[in-house]
């Protein structure tokens, strides 16, 4: 396959799953609206949105290092995934705790 066919099918492909993904998010959308009704659904949102913020806390760019350094030491990548999966729970159950207690 030549390139200009690789890269015309890979944005085919990824355009066609972002709107899937637009669609699948508005139907759930509707459906949490409908089935929670306004303060349902605001106190959803407010969940979700307060969790969102400690996410940032518990992720401190690990997945792009992590991809950073895999396309510098393909050789280690056994370890380097180890490594960000361990600093990764390591960082996780602080930030759980924090969020649990604030």
């Amino acid at each position: 396959m030549s390139n200009a066919r690789r890269v015309a099918w890979n944005t085919t492909s990824q355009t066609i799953a972002r709107v899937a993904t637009m669609g699948l998010a508005l139907v759930s959308t509707i459906l949490l609206t409908r089935h929670l009704g306004p303060e349902g659904y605001g106190i959803y949102t407010t969940a979700t949105i307060y969790a969102s913020l400690f996410v940032v806390f518990a992720d401190w760019g690990i997945a792009t290092i992590l991809t950073r350094e895999l396309s510098h030491s393909w050789d280690e990548r056994a370890s380097l995934v180890t490594n960000a999966l361990g600093l990764r729970l390591f960082l996780s159950v602080p930030v759980i705790a924090a969020a649990a207690i604030i």
